[in-house]
C-alpha cells in the first residue's frame, strides 16, 4: 500500500496569538497521518514571534516571520511557497479568518480524488 500523501497546513496570521492556540488544535485533531504545520507570522506585534521560539509541535513545523504586515494574501502565498506538500501526490490546505469568538478551526479531513468525474450511471441494454 502507498504512502499516505502531506498535507501542509498553512495558517496566516497577524495579532492573533491568542487564536492559534485553538487552529493549530484542529490540525493536531486530524486523523490523516501525514501533516505539517506552517504558520507565517504577517508582521505581528503581539508576541507571536516568541511564542513560535518556543512552541514545541509533535509534527513537521515551520514559523516564517514576515518582516512587515503585507496583508493575509501574502502571508497565505509565503506559506504556500514554503510547503513540501507540492508535489502530485500531496495537498495544501489553509485556515483563515482566526476570530476569537469564531469558530475558526478545521474540520477532519474527508480527503477525495481530484479530477474525477462523477460515476457514469449505466443503463442495462
Amino acid at each position: 500500500m502507498s504512502e499516505a500523501p502531506l498535507v501542509s497546513v498553512v495558517i496566516p496570521s497577524y495579532n492573533r496569538l491568542h487564536c492559534l492556540p485553538r487552529a493549530i488544535a484542529s490540525v493536531l485533531a486530524q486523523s490523516h497521518p501525514a501533516l505539517e504545520l506552517i504558520i507565517v507570522d504577517d508582521g505581528s506585534t503581539d508576541g507571536t514571534h516568541d511564542w513560535a521560539r518556543t512552541f514545541a509541535c509533535p509534527i513537521p513545523f515551520t514559523f516564517h516571520p514576515l518582516e512587515r504586515n503585507m496583508g493575509a494574501a501574502a502571508a497565505r502565498n509565503r506559506g504556500i511557497e514554503l510547503a513540501r506538500g507540492l508535489t502530485s501526490r500531496s495537498w495544501t490546505a489553509t485556515i483563515s479568518g482566526i476570530r476569537k469568538r469564531s469558530r475558526a478551526s478545521w474540520p477532519p479531513l474527508r480527503p477525495r480524488a481530484r479530477n474525477m468525474a462523477p460515476p457514469i450511471p449505466v443503463s442495462p441494454a
